[in-house]
């Protein structure tokens, strides 16, 4: 199989409210979900390394480590889209309302390998992360887009899951 390129291959959508099924999107589900790759410019969405305990047999003369809790970050960037004046571009602006304020929760979910705009399928491959947003912070370099960074507190997360066909 040929190694898939990124650019234009990668998703990132925003639902409304928890899908049914965070382990189990439906393709329909995806489909209403709100588009966010045309409106940022990166992200990140990934586990971290883990939670450890120190578990080595007293007989062993090594520190051995087991994981334990699962650890994840996040990270957005988002252009803003502002007219002559300084004001918001009301349908352009609103995936940086999504991210506006400090503790909103979002619902999100990301997937590589089709076209971006591609509708989901049955079979596609995807992660599904429930965050919480941090206030959006100016990039210290001011070059190029007007734009804002946001942490993103990852609560919850279903890595690597696959979209399932709706039922009729």
């Amino acid at each position: 199989m040929p190694k898939t390129i990124a650019d234009e291959h990668v998703a990132l959508v925003a639902f409304d409210s928890p899908p049914a099924d965070p382990a189990a999107i439906t393709d329909d589900e995806w489909n209403a979900a709100t588009p966010l790759q045309c409106r940022i410019m990166d992200y990140r969405l990934s586990p971290t390394d883990p939670d450890t305990v120190q578990q080595a047999e007293l007989c062993t003369g090594s520190n051995a480590q087991v994981p334990t809790r699962s650890n994840y970050e996040g990270s957005v960037i988002v252009f803003r889209y502002l007219d002559a004046d300084g004001k918001p571009a009301d349908t352009e602006d609103a995936v940086y309302d999504l991210f506006r304020e400090k503790g909103t929760a979002l619902y999100l979910a990301d997937r590589e390998g089709p076209e971006q705009d591609a509708e989901g399928e049955a079979g596609q491959e995807y992660s599904y992360f429930e965050v919480l947003t941090s206030d959006p912070k100016k990039p210290t370099d001011r070059g190029g887009y007007v734009r804002r960074e946001s942490t993103l507190y990852v609560q919850k997360a279903y890595l690597d899951k696959v979209l399932v066909a709706a039922e009729s």
